[in-house]
Protein backbone atom coordinates (compact mmCIF):
# COMPACT_ATOMS: atom_id res chain seq x y z
CA UNK A 1 0.00 0.00 0.00
CA UNK A 2 1.23 3.81 -0.60
CA UNK A 3 0.50 6.62 0.95
CA UNK A 4 -1.11 10.08 -0.66
CA UNK A 5 2.03 11.70 -1.54
CA UNK A 6 3.03 8.72 -3.34
CA UNK A 7 0.30 7.98 -4.92
CA UNK A 8 0.72 12.13 -6.05
CA UNK A 9 4.16 11.36 -7.10
CA UNK A 10 3.48 8.60 -9.33
CA UNK A 11 0.62 10.01 -10.95
CA UNK A 12 3.01 12.91 -11.95
CA UNK A 13 5.77 10.88 -12.89
CA UNK A 14 3.84 8.68 -15.28
CA UNK A 15 1.61 12.07 -16.74
CA UNK A 16 5.33 13.59 -17.34
CA UNK A 17 7.71 10.39 -18.31
CA UNK A 18 9.73 10.83 -15.40
CA UNK A 19 10.39 14.10 -15.52
CA UNK A 20 12.23 15.58 -12.37
CA UNK A 21 10.44 19.04 -11.37
CA UNK A 22 8.04 20.16 -8.39
CA UNK A 23 4.83 18.84 -8.82
CA UNK A 24 2.52 21.90 -9.65
CA UNK A 25 -0.37 22.85 -7.39
CA UNK A 26 -2.46 22.83 -9.89
CA UNK A 27 -2.11 18.86 -10.67
CA UNK A 28 -2.07 18.23 -6.91
CA UNK A 29 -5.35 20.29 -6.72
CA UNK A 30 -7.09 17.61 -9.22
CA UNK A 31 -6.21 14.69 -7.38
CA UNK A 32 -7.29 16.55 -4.30
CA UNK A 33 -11.24 17.18 -5.87
CA UNK A 34 -11.07 13.85 -7.15
CA UNK A 35 -11.01 12.56 -3.82
CA UNK A 36 -13.09 14.70 -2.00
CA UNK A 37 -15.50 14.15 -4.94
CA UNK A 38 -15.16 10.18 -3.52
CA UNK A 39 -15.74 10.42 -0.46
CA UNK A 40 -18.94 11.46 -0.91
CA UNK A 41 -21.80 8.22 0.08
CA UNK A 42 -21.99 5.71 -3.13
CA UNK A 43 -24.02 5.41 -5.36
CA UNK A 44 -26.25 2.12 -4.81
CA UNK A 45 -25.23 -1.44 -3.26
CA UNK A 46 -23.42 -2.68 -6.32
CA UNK A 47 -21.18 0.42 -6.67
CA UNK A 48 -17.85 0.60 -5.92
CA UNK A 49 -15.73 3.52 -4.79
CA UNK A 50 -13.62 5.05 -7.84
CA UNK A 51 -10.15 5.04 -6.08
CA UNK A 52 -10.03 2.50 -3.03
CA UNK A 53 -9.74 -0.91 -3.00
CA UNK A 54 -11.73 -1.19 0.13
CA UNK A 55 -14.80 -0.30 -1.21
CA UNK A 56 -15.23 2.48 0.82
CA UNK A 57 -13.87 6.19 0.26
CA UNK A 58 -10.49 6.65 0.75
CA UNK A 59 -9.85 8.97 4.40
CA UNK A 60 -8.34 12.46 4.10
CA UNK A 61 -4.32 13.60 4.54
CA UNK A 62 -1.43 11.47 4.17
CA UNK A 63 -2.70 8.52 6.22
CA UNK A 64 -4.63 7.30 3.34
CA UNK A 65 -3.52 4.15 1.81
CA UNK A 66 -3.81 3.46 -1.75
CA UNK A 67 -3.03 0.03 -3.89
CA UNK A 68 -1.34 0.10 -6.68
CA UNK A 69 -4.52 -0.30 -8.38
CA UNK A 70 -6.21 2.78 -7.04
CA UNK A 71 -3.09 4.68 -8.03
CA UNK A 72 -3.93 3.47 -11.60
CA UNK A 73 -7.39 4.48 -11.62
CA UNK A 74 -6.24 7.96 -9.67
CA UNK A 75 -3.89 7.87 -13.42
CA UNK A 76 -6.80 6.98 -15.69
CA UNK A 77 -9.21 9.51 -13.99
CA UNK A 78 -6.47 12.15 -14.54
CA UNK A 79 -6.27 10.64 -18.35
CA UNK A 80 -10.22 11.53 -18.63
CA UNK A 81 -9.84 14.81 -16.90
CA UNK A 82 -7.15 15.79 -19.89
CA UNK A 83 -9.86 14.45 -22.00
CA UNK A 84 -12.13 16.95 -21.44
CA UNK A 85 -14.80 14.67 -18.82
CA UNK A 86 -16.02 17.16 -15.84
CA UNK A 87 -14.45 15.79 -12.17
CA UNK A 88 -17.84 13.99 -11.00
CA UNK A 89 -18.21 12.49 -14.82
CA UNK A 90 -15.02 10.88 -14.09
CA UNK A 91 -16.10 9.68 -10.44
CA UNK A 92 -18.99 8.43 -11.81
CA UNK A 93 -17.32 5.99 -14.70
CA UNK A 94 -14.98 4.74 -12.36
CA UNK A 95 -17.19 3.91 -9.85
CA UNK A 96 -19.33 1.71 -12.40
CA UNK A 97 -16.41 0.34 -14.21
CA UNK A 98 -14.02 -0.20 -11.35
CA UNK A 99 -14.95 -3.81 -11.29
CA UNK A 100 -14.70 -4.44 -15.01
CA UNK A 101 -11.36 -2.33 -15.50
CA UNK A 102 -9.73 -4.01 -12.56
CA UNK A 103 -10.00 -7.20 -14.39
CA UNK A 104 -8.27 -5.80 -17.10
CA UNK A 105 -5.58 -4.34 -14.81
CA UNK A 106 -4.92 -7.61 -13.82
CA UNK A 107 -5.00 -9.15 -17.06
CA UNK A 108 -2.21 -6.76 -18.27
CA UNK A 109 0.09 -7.62 -15.77
CA UNK A 110 -0.03 -10.92 -16.54
CA UNK A 111 -0.17 -10.98 -20.26
CA UNK A 112 1.60 -8.30 -21.17
CA UNK A 113 5.09 -8.84 -18.95
CA UNK A 114 5.39 -5.25 -17.51
CA UNK A 115 7.94 -6.19 -14.68
CA UNK A 116 11.27 -5.56 -16.04
CA UNK A 117 10.05 -4.08 -19.47
CA UNK A 118 11.29 -0.50 -21.07
CA UNK A 119 9.01 1.60 -19.40
CA UNK A 120 8.76 4.15 -22.47
CA UNK A 121 7.55 1.56 -24.79
CA UNK A 122 5.20 -0.77 -25.90
CA UNK A 123 4.39 -2.54 -28.62
CA UNK A 124 1.45 -3.35 -31.11
CA UNK A 125 0.99 -7.04 -29.45
CA UNK A 126 1.09 -6.00 -26.02
CA UNK A 127 -0.84 -2.39 -25.81
CA UNK A 128 -4.38 -2.63 -24.77
CA UNK A 129 -7.06 -0.31 -25.22
CA UNK A 130 -9.87 0.77 -23.33
CA UNK A 131 -13.19 2.43 -25.70
CA UNK A 132 -16.07 4.30 -24.09
CA UNK A 133 -18.69 6.65 -25.42
CA UNK A 134 -19.90 10.17 -23.88
CA UNK A 135 -22.86 11.10 -25.16
CA UNK A 136 -23.88 15.21 -25.01
CA UNK A 137 -26.46 15.71 -27.48
CA UNK A 138 -29.17 13.42 -25.20
CA UNK A 139 -31.72 14.57 -27.34
CA UNK A 140 -30.29 12.08 -30.59
CA UNK A 141 -31.50 9.44 -28.48
CA UNK A 142 -35.25 9.55 -27.37
CA UNK A 143 -34.83 6.39 -25.15
CA UNK A 144 -33.05 8.26 -23.05
CA UNK A 145 -35.55 9.69 -19.99
CA UNK A 146 -35.94 13.54 -19.83
CA UNK A 147 -35.39 13.86 -16.32
CA UNK A 148 -32.30 11.85 -16.27
CA UNK A 149 -29.88 14.42 -15.23
CA UNK A 150 -26.22 12.29 -14.69
CA UNK A 151 -23.67 11.59 -17.53
CA UNK A 152 -24.23 9.35 -20.27
CA UNK A 153 -21.05 6.79 -20.91
CA UNK A 154 -21.32 3.95 -22.52
CA UNK A 155 -19.71 0.69 -20.19
CA UNK A 156 -15.87 0.65 -21.96
CA UNK A 157 -14.60 -2.05 -24.20
CA UNK A 158 -11.29 -3.24 -24.25
CA UNK A 159 -9.15 -4.50 -26.92
CA UNK A 160 -5.62 -6.45 -27.20
CA UNK A 161 -3.14 -5.89 -29.09
CA UNK A 162 -2.98 -3.82 -32.69
CA UNK A 163 -5.25 -6.07 -34.81
CA UNK A 164 -8.06 -6.41 -32.56
CA UNK A 165 -8.08 -2.61 -32.18
CA UNK A 166 -8.37 -2.08 -35.04
CA UNK A 167 -11.55 -4.74 -35.36
CA UNK A 168 -12.96 -3.16 -32.45
CA UNK A 169 -12.78 0.48 -33.87
CA UNK A 170 -13.93 -0.26 -37.16
CA UNK A 171 -17.13 -1.75 -35.89
CA UNK A 172 -17.41 0.95 -33.51
CA UNK A 173 -17.07 3.32 -36.01
CA UNK A 174 -19.85 1.29 -38.05
CA UNK A 175 -22.40 1.62 -35.38
CA UNK A 176 -21.36 4.86 -33.52
CA UNK A 177 -18.59 6.77 -35.38
CA UNK A 178 -17.53 9.13 -32.18
CA UNK A 179 -15.76 7.17 -29.30
CA UNK A 180 -12.61 7.91 -27.14
CA UNK A 181 -9.64 5.88 -27.10
CA UNK A 182 -6.77 4.97 -23.61
CA UNK A 183 -3.74 2.97 -23.78
CA UNK A 184 -3.72 1.45 -20.53
CA UNK A 185 -0.74 -0.87 -20.69
CA UNK A 186 1.40 2.16 -20.58
CA UNK A 187 0.08 3.29 -17.33
CA UNK A 188 0.48 -0.12 -15.76
CA UNK A 189 4.33 -0.39 -16.78
CA UNK A 190 5.10 3.13 -15.64
CA UNK A 191 3.31 2.69 -12.45
CA UNK A 192 5.37 -0.88 -11.85
CA UNK A 193 8.31 1.32 -12.48
CA UNK A 194 7.68 4.49 -10.77
CA UNK A 195 5.67 3.58 -7.56
CA UNK A 196 8.54 1.66 -5.65
CA UNK A 197 10.24 4.52 -6.38
CA UNK A 198 7.65 6.71 -4.01
CA UNK A 199 9.51 9.12 -1.94
CA UNK A 200 7.40 8.71 1.32
CA UNK A 201 6.48 12.01 2.77
CA UNK A 202 4.84 12.10 6.61
CA UNK A 203 3.38 16.02 6.12
CA UNK A 204 -0.20 15.47 5.75
CA UNK A 205 -2.67 16.96 3.20
CA UNK A 206 -6.26 17.78 3.43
Amino acid sequence: MYKRNQAEWSCWKVNTLGRDEKIPNAFLTRIKRLLELDRQPLDGDNTMAAFSTSNTPIGKGSEANFSAFDVFCLCLGLDLLDLGFKQSEVVFFLRHTRKDIQEIYDEILKTSKVHGRNRYGINKDSAVFMLIRKIELKELFPLIPKEHKGPIISPPEFCFGSKEFMEKTLDTANRHRKFIVIELAKIAALLNDFLPQAPVRTRGRG
